[in-house]
């Protein structure tokens, strides 16, 4: 009875030294058992530094040209447009909100051209919301009536019938 008590004492011994135990903690114990507690803490994360950091452009700065870089490409298009005839000069570049605002010389006039902080698009004329609330306040828009026209009264239509 010993020596079976021993050998059991021996196998369990033998068990011990092959595995080893790592205590985990009481909050690691429970990812163990629930695998998706930690997935979620590692995807909320993620979304904390997605929110903070962005993904890449998207308003952070990223192709941004400087005032003058982008009249000299206004410049540029305007000169090489077939379209257009005469030279333009560049007077004056400057950031205006959203767009830069780029004021060239051309047969003699001033004309401002608006063109996005990127200088990919070209705006002629833009038009500024703020500006028409602020005089549709005070003046409302009259609309416009079609001139009435003369339309001479027969004594006798003309009808005329076709039958097939």
């Amino acid at each position: 009875m010993e020596d079976k008590k021993l050998k059991e004492y021996a196998k369990k011994e033998e068990k011990k030294e092959d595995v080893v135990e790592i205590p985990v903690g009481k909050y690691l114990k429970g990812v163990r058992k629930n695998p998706w507690v930690a997935s979620t803490f590692v995807l909320g994360l993620l979304l904390v530094l997605v929110l903070i950091f962005g993904v890449g452009g998207g308003g952070s700065g990223e192709g941004v040209v400087n005032a003058d870089e982008a009249g000299q490409k206004v410049l540029s298009f305007i000169n090489s447009n077939p379209e257009i005839t005469g030279e333009a000069a560049l007077v004056s570049a400057e950031q205006d909100g959203n767009f830069h605002r780029v004021i060239i010389n051309y047969q003699g006039q001033e004309v401002p051209v608006y063109t996005t902080l990127d200088g990919g698009f070209l705006i002629s004329n833009p038009i500024s919301l703020e500006e028409m609330e602020d005089s549709g306040d005070s003046q409302p828009a009259q609309p416009s009536q079609p001139s009435a026209q003369e339309i001479s009264k027969s004594d006798k239509p003309v009808v005329e019938l076709y039958v097939w």
